[in-house]
């Protein structure tokens, strides 16, 4: 036994995880060494003696032969899992989330292609380190990429602009301290300011890009109009637009006009004509700062005498989207002028005939000839989101680095935007306006750099759009934006960001235990259940755990962590969860937007409701009385369209809605009469919304309907013809009162949908104009994944939730029936 230990004793001091192996590795040698048989019997490991001879002094060459075997598949073992041969590095993959940019050319079709060859020739350098790149899109990356990031699943590297509430939650690494003092002198300052937030750099500036005055060259020289140059101000502005607004067929209403702008959330092009000089926000300050002298105040108020008093300007195009805006000045080109990013060059540039300049914006009246607005710029780069690894961290910004380098930068020429670095020279040497556009661009502003800006410029854009549209005056426009900015800025600093892992624990805890405690109430009941009925029914209740378990992991779960978040002002953009109680709800219901958005929806689905459960009925009872292949065909006729999805069922409406080639305006003004702004008048644009749910034919609660009335039996029908009833009071006094047990059960899944609504307000009008289509879900969505104010949004949830119940109660009171077919 002495020889077994002397053969074992290395293996006294593993590690636990290799505590059976050694364990098996002496009951081999021991087996050996006594000639006994090793295997398993049962499933369980057994040694069998064969025969007992006495141990001699030394090993014989089988049981050295087998020993050396053991002992060195067990050091390949080790090694395996521990390593060996010293210190070596280990394999590092980063995670690049980036979006589709430029094609490279024109036969190519894929937008990362640069990038791409980019992170193959980093591999190249960097043996073992591999690049993973998640390829977004532009419509939903960025909530892709907050939710991953939120929930602690995001990428190792992000491209974009700074997100402060990252930054300040610690989870956006400096990037100063791996920056050479070269390196920074070598990047512009405004592109370097953009990434820098109390005095450190958290960021890589890649390219700046913003927006100038788009001019349209024909329609000045149409107009005989002088093209101003880059010193105009706002007197010469307006004169250009006044002259350039014409009505060519004399019917009172321009054809033509000097001026068109966007005012969205989001959307800066249009704030230099509002702040000509930037955006102050302090946080122990209103944000209109500088409106005791009027400044704010009166830019706004040019602005709507543009629309309102001067007409230069469509007074639709407050609501507008870009995709509108751009048809009317690229496509119909009856636009003069326009603020667009500097995207637009290489764009116009495609459109044969199309003669445009670029300008400055004009300099606010009275100012010296050197002042000018300044363009809000924005500058994207590649941020390192927090490593534990220091190994991984310096890769990622040695990857950063070479991303943003100066040789790398000339690339940027294709997707028309303007290098950080200045080292890498004028990337457009031939082209004037990309030239005249850098000088525009590279003096000019960023919004100011705060966690909850996005918040902050929702409530501007909504009160800037109502004022514009002619929904509010300008006084109040202004009093109810500082007065709601006012309360983000308290609210911001009550609210310091941080992160409390202990009340992060002890509120998944006690979600878990409610959870469980639920879950177990479940299982006890049905165990009660099974053990009193037979065993048929026993086995019914086991295939159904499966389902059980479904419902409790993705279905109650998440239900009971909303009710969590209810009564927690927990929030994603940094602020530690603690228990508020019913804080969050009073908070929703003193929310004028809230309040909004809950008045359009009742709206919504007291319209929605009724009529799409009468027609359905209509329908249904038309199609019922024909022929086996006739009611066949128009099943299918009327259940095909709900196949299609929602949103592009809502990008068909789009179309049909749009103000200047829509099918909707075309028909009115073949009968001569004026077009309606579907979208953009406040006064019309729920109805807009409204009109897309009532239009679309309920196929699903058709078939239930034909279901329904092929089990009424015909005797009845029979009965009160025999009585002198015609089709009509038949239907009325007999087919419907049958039909209420399906009319409940139709009625409350439409309910539960109007209620719901969002795919058509997220697409048509995102809530607007101002707030006029806000919903309750698009509300939530809202808070929730732009705002990442989870404990607010849960409190929305809730609500929703008990009015949905509520409506449920009142429609069950009133639609019960005892007879059933």
């Amino acid at each position: 036994m002495s020889q077994v230990m002397r053969y074992s004793n290395g293996f006294q001091h593993f590690p636990r995880p290799m505590t059976r192996l050694r364990n098996l590795c002496q009951t081999f040698l021991v087996a050996r060494m006594h000639n006994t048989k090793v295997g398993f019997e049962s499933g369980r490991f057994s040694v069998g003696v064969v025969r007992e001879r006495p141990l001699q002094g030394s090993l014989d060459t089988s049981t050295f032969l087998s020993c050396t075997l053991v002992v060195v598949l067990f050091l390949f073992l080790v090694a395996t899992v521990f390593g060996c041969g010293g210190p070596k590095q280990r394999p590092q993959t980063i995670k690049l989330w980036e979006f589709p940019r430029w094609r490279e050319t024109a036969d190519s079709i894929d937008r990362f292609a640069w990038m791409k060859r980019q992170i193959a020739a980093f591999e190249a350098t960097h043996p073992g380190v591999s690049v993973e790149l998640t390829e977004l899109t532009w419509e939903r990356g960025e909530d892709k990429k907050r939710i991953a990031i939120a929930a602690r699943v995001g990428p190792d590297m992000i491209t974009g602009m700074l997100p402060v509430e990252l930054v300040e939650r610690g989870l956006v690494e400096p990037a100063d301290e791996y920056m050479t003092l070269e390196e920074r002198e070598d990047f512009f300052p405004p592109a370097l300011d953009a990434f820098r937030y109390q005095e450190r750099i958290y960021g890589w500036p890649w390219y700046l890009t913003g927006s100038v005055m788009f001019l349209n060259l024909d329609l000045f020289a149409q107009a005989g109009v002088p093209v101003p140059d880059a010193t105009w101000d706002d007197n010469t502005f307006l004169e250009s637009a006044r002259r350039l607004t014409r009505d060519l067929d004399s019917d009172g209403a321009p054809n033509v006009y000097g001026f068109g702008f966007l005012v969205r959330p989001g959307d800066t092009s249009v704030w230099p004509f509002l702040y000509p000089d930037g955006v102050r926000l302090p946080l122990n300050h209103s944000l209109f700062e500088n409106d005791r002298n009027g400044t704010a105040e009166a830019s706004l108020r040019r602005l709507a005498e543009l629309i309102h008093r001067e007409h230069v300007a469509p007074v639709q195009c407050a609501g507008w989207d870009t995709e509108a805006l751009w048809q009317r000045f690229a496509n119909h080109r009856d636009i003069a002028m326009a603020p667009w990013g500097i995207w637009a060059i290489p764009k116009l540039r495609t459109m044969p005939g199309f003669r445009f300049a670029v300008l400055p914006y004009p300099a606010p009246a009275g100012a010296r000839s050197v002042e000018r607005a300044s363009a809000f710029i924005g500058t994207a780069g590649f941020m390192i989101l927090r490593q534990r690894d220091e190994d991984k961290r310096e890769l990622c910004m040695e990857l950063a680095r070479f991303l943003t380098r100066p040789e790398a930068q000339t690339d940027l020429a294709h997707y028309g935007v303007f290098p950080s670095r200045k080292s890498t020279g004028n990337i457009y040497p031939d082209d004037e306006l990309m030239v005249q556009a850098q000088e525009i661009i590279t003096s000019g502003q960023t919004v100011p750099r705060h966690r909850l800006w996005a918040r902050i410029d929702e409530k501007l854009q909504r009160e800037f759009q109502l004022a514009l549209l002619g929904e509010k005056s300008v006084e109040t426009a202004i009093s109810d934006g500082t007065s709601q900015v006012g309360k983000i800025l308290e609210q911001a600093k009550e609210q310091p960001p941080s992160e409390s892992a202990s009340a992060r624990q002890s509120g998944t805890l006690v979600l878990v235990s409610a959870t469980l405690l639920i879950g177990g109430l479940l299982f006890v009941s049905a165990a009660v259940v099974a053990r009193k009925s037979s065993a048929a029914l026993a086995f019914a209740w086991l295939f159904l755990c499966p389902a059980v378990i479904v419902f409790l992991i993705f279905l109650l779960f998440p239900l009971c962590w909303v009710m969590l978040l209810a009564f927690q002002n927990y929030s994603l953009a940094g602020v530690s969860p603690a228990w508020t109680g019913l804080e969050n709800l009073k908070s929703v219901l003193r929310e004028p937007v809230f309040m909004k958005a809950a008045f359009n929806t009742l709206v919504y689905a007291a319209v929605v409701v009724p009529v799409n459960t009468f027609s359905a009925l209509v329908v249904a009872s038309f199609i019922y009385p024909l022929s086996d292949r006739a009611r066949a065909l128009f099943r299918g006729a009327y259940y095909l369209p709900g196949v299609a999805s929602v949103l592009v069922i809502a990008m068909v409406w789009r179309w049909l809605f749009n103000e200047s080639f829509g099918l909707f305006n075309t028909a009115l003004g073949f009968f001569g009469l004026p077009g309606i702004r579907w979208l953009t008048d406040p006064g019309v644009a729920l109805w807009s919304i409204i009109l897309t749910s009532v239009a679309r034919p309920p196929g699903g609660p058709i078939l239930i309907y034909l279901a329904a009335l092929d089990a009424i039996p015909t005797s009845l029908f029979d009965a009160a013809e025999i009585d002198g009833a015609g089709p009509v009071r038949k239907w009325w006094h007999v087919t419907v009162p049958l039909l209420r047990p399906t009319t409940l059960f139709i009625a409350l899944t439409i309910t539960i949908a109007a209620f719901q609504v969002f795919a058509q307000v997220f697409i048509l009008t995102d809530g607007g104009p101002g707030y006029a289509t806000e919903v309750i879900v698009h509300r939530i969505y809202t808070t929730a994944i732009r705002d990442f104010e989870f404990g607010a949004a849960s409190a929305m949830s809730f609500i929703l939730f008990g009015v949905i119940m509520l409506a449920s109660i009142v429609q069950y009171r009133f639609l019960r029936s005892e007879v059933q077919y």
